[in-house]
């Protein structure tokens, strides 16, 4: 859990590095928040935390609409070319989906085009990844929460700790109770 105006404040230094004063009122313009819809099996409605009820009622709506269509494209459309272009897209948003298991995180996704950062290749694994290193994320962290996959959770905690310790950093750190892994 990070301090979303400290990050665009420090985002924005770096890429402003002569500025004096950083204005973030106009943060949309560069840097997009998305919330995370979390998917309940039951139902198939989609649940976004702190979302108002008729916001929700009109994001269930869109979603059901998303279905149809797609399903009626599927039934209509011969061409493999055009449906892996749809499934190409639908892929382009997917990470902004969880299961409804992981809801309590109500989780925001930054999402950058990466202008202005320099690009990295990471060579770990196949195929190799494109990513960028934006800002030091540790001054504006307020929470680290370790996943029901992290083996050993407990030392990891305590490495977190003792590390953000020798920094003057102390924010708090949470391990996972969700049953599965």
């Amino acid at each position: 859990t990070i301090d979303a105006q400290k990050l665009i404040e420090n985002l924005k230094k770096k890429l402003m590095p002569d500025s004096n004063s950083v204005d973030t009122s106009k943060m949309t313009d560069e840097f997009s928040f998305y919330h995370v819809a979390y998917r309940a099996e039951k139902g198939d409605k989609f649940i976004v935390p702190g979302l108002k009820i008729k916001e929700k009622r009109l994001l269930n709506k869109h979603m059901q609409e998303l279905v149809e269509k797609v399903k009626v494209f599927k039934d209509k459309n011969d061409s493999k070319s055009v449906e892996l272009d749809v499934i190409k897209r639908l892929n382009e948003i997917a990470y902004l989906f969880k299961t409804a298991e992981y809801q309590y995180e109500n989780e925001i996704r930054l999402v950058n085009r990466g202008i202005g950062f320099e690009k990295m290749i990471g060579n770990e694994g196949y195929p190799p990844k494109v990513h960028i290193n934006l800002v030091d994320i540790a001054p504006v962290t307020q929470e680290i929460t370790l996943g029901p996959k992290v083996a050993r959770a407990d030392e990891w905690a305590a490495a977190f700790y003792y590390s953000l310790k020798k920094r003057d950093l102390t924010p708090s750190i949470v391990i996972s109770k969700l049953p599965f892994k």
